[in-house]
């Protein structure tokens, strides 16, 4: 029902006046949220895809409207432009060879939560045990208001590195729970094309696996499922 309404509201707004479209944004804030950007962007992958050229005008010129004047919207930009930041100062940083220390420099001197965030999602696998070691001797030489922040940092950090992990894992298992249903699915065609936009590199990876699992244990069944499986989404 939430999607529907959502859908509901989306149909709205594209056909609308123009001249009424940031008032609707704004009577509607609470709706325009993640799922809705998310229902949104499918829309306009169909779009581009059946190359309506008139109706991807329409659907850029929308999405401008809500960045601009929808709660969400602006968070989503501020997060571009963040996120856009970390990536030079990375690049910037790697020009000269990213290391630990380096990497906690940045992450030390990022001006916001945002831009934190922007730079743990994207060196997550540089935070490991030692890189939290330098922080702490880090933390171990500095005093008064510099330690509690760089304390409170290592809170933020263990806390967004712990997100992260539960995030990916989450991942992993969902995409199990879904090569799982496909193997056992007796229409498996029909059941691939179904999930086809689902498909991601963690699919294929996991996929590739239970194919090397299934070989080396000899579940010839098993195999030959994933192997299908495997050619049909090529």
């Amino acid at each position: 029902q939430a999607q529907q309404s959502r859908l509901n509201l989306l149909q709205r707004l594209l056909t609308t006046n123009e001249s009424s479209l940031v008032e609707i944004i704004q009577q509607e804030d609470k709706q325009i949220d993640e799922a809705f950007f998310a229902i949104f962007n499918r829309i306009a992958e169909a779009t581009m895809m059946n190359r309506d050229e008139q109706a991807a005008r329409q659907l850029t010129s929308l999405q401008q409207k809500l960045i601009e004047n929808s709660t969400f919207g602006k968070q989503i930009q501020e997060q571009a432009k963040e996120t856009e930041a970390a990536v030079k100062s990375l690049q910037d940083a790697s020009q000269k060879g990213l290391t630990r220390e380096s990497l906690l420099q940045l992450i030390i001197n990022a001006p916001n939560k945002t831009r934190l965030s922007a730079l743990v999602g994207m060196t997550r696998s540089g935070m490991d045990y030692q890189f939290f070691q330098i922080l702490t001797d880090e933390i171990a030489k500095s005093t008064g208001d510099e330690r509690n922040r760089l304390e409170q940092l290592r809170v933020d950090l263990l806390e967004m590195t712990r997100k992260i992990d539960e995030e990916i894992q989450a991942r992993v298992n969902r995409t199990k729970q879904l090569l799982e249903g496909l193997i056992k699915t007796p229409n498996l065609e029909e059941a691939v094309q179904q999930v086809l936009p689902g498909i991601t590199n963690i699919f294929m990876d996991i996929l590739q696996s239970e194919i090397d699992l299934a070989r080396k244990n000899a579940d010839l069944a098993r195999l030959t499922k994933l192997n299908k499986i495997h050619g049909l989404i090529e």
